[in-house]
């Protein structure tokens, strides 16, 4: 009786050993991705990136099988608020989602974990901007991707771009774009500037910033200029073969199609490559980051002469 007595209670404590150690070994997939930069005409580079294949959100959301973040701050006035991003962006969104118990609940709160992960991040560069003499002009876009399971998010602020190369039955490309250009000529974007008394002129508030939403930029906060990021959703299929996050200075000297059927093409041509791999970096990853420098050699050579920044995330459906 009291060895069936102890069995029925250590059941339960088992149970709970087997569901610990399950979380403990349970490894988040690595999305491969690869980076890929040049200078251009400037005389040094103000963009800066953020790549974790594995974004870990905590041992507790056992939900996820893949969590992946990755982002592009194309900067201006000076690198200082596009490095600010750098720093604290992925934890300020990781602090916004770790409250989240399953899915559901976090998926339906990343419009909401976004916004205010913007905001926070421009709040906090706002007021380092404020205390130095002379005050910081610094601004920059922010352009992030989190991938959550199988599912991709977008949010953005600027004009920088992420472009999703979703192939056709005939072989061909018919681009994704999952995020918004905020320049001051957009309807909504020029009827708040202009409620400040500012004006659009030559596409520039007051003849001088060419977006209308960014991270610092202090000068023009009482103009318009907003850190409120649109979001985008887009749920993997198996046509969907690798995403485009890049800054404007790519997307001058290529359109959405050219820019993934270019992509596409260099990829080919780095499989068949005899590449010299970096220190751990894996035969996969070495091609993406040919395709992702050879997009920003060919945006340079096509008389781009700002900053170009590439990342190139390889899409995969996975076992979820």
């Amino acid at each position: 009786m009291e060895n069936r007595k102890r069995s029925a209670n250590d059941e339960p404590i088992e149970k709970a050993e087997e569901a610990k150690k399950s979380k403990e070994t349970k490894q988040l997939y690595s999305t491969p991705a690869a980076y890929g930069c040049r200078k251009g005409e400037r005389s040094d580079m103000q963009d800066t990136h953020i790549m974790q294949p594995k974004f870990d959100l905590g041992a507790d959301k056992e939900f996820l099988s893949r969590s992946s973040f990755f982002a592009i701050f194309d900067g201006h006035a000076g690198p200082r608020a596009s490095e600010h991003c750098q720093r604290q962006m992925g934890k300020t969104v990781k602090e916004k989602l770790d409250k989240s118990s399953d899915f559901t609940t976090m998926t339906k709160s990343l419009k909401q974990s976004f916004t205010e992960s913007y905001k926070s991040v421009d709040d906090e560069f706002l007021a380092l901007a404020k205390q130095n003499k002379p005050m910081w002009k610094d601004g920059t876009t922010a352009t992030t991707m989190i991938i959550l399971n199988n599912v991709v998010y977008v949010a953005n602020i600027g004009d920088s771009k992420v472009v999703v190369a979703r192939k056709k039955d005939d072989g061909s490309f018919s681009p994704v774009c999952l995020t918004v250009d905020h320049n001051p000529m957009a309807h909504d974007e020029r009827m708040r500037i202009q409620k400040t008394g500012a004006t659009v002129k030559d596409g520039r508030i007051n003849g001088i910033i060419e977006v209308s939403r960014s991270i610092g930029d202090l000068p023009f906060k009482s103009l318009g200029i907003i850190s409120t990021p649109d979001l985008k959703k887009l749920t993997l299929t198996s046509n969907d073969l690798f995403a485009i996050i890049a800054c404007d200075g790519l997307w001058k000297s290529f359109s959405n199609v050219e820019a993934v059927t270019y992509a596409s093409e260099q990829l080919e041509v780095a499989k068949k490559m005899d590449i010299q791999q970096e220190p751990n970096e894996s035969r996969k990853i070495a091609e993406l980051r040919i395709v992702a420098e050879r997009l920003a050699s060919e945006a340079v050579r096509r008389k781009c002469g700002d900053n170009v920044s590439v990342i190139v995330v390889k899409l995969e459906l996975i076992d979820c």
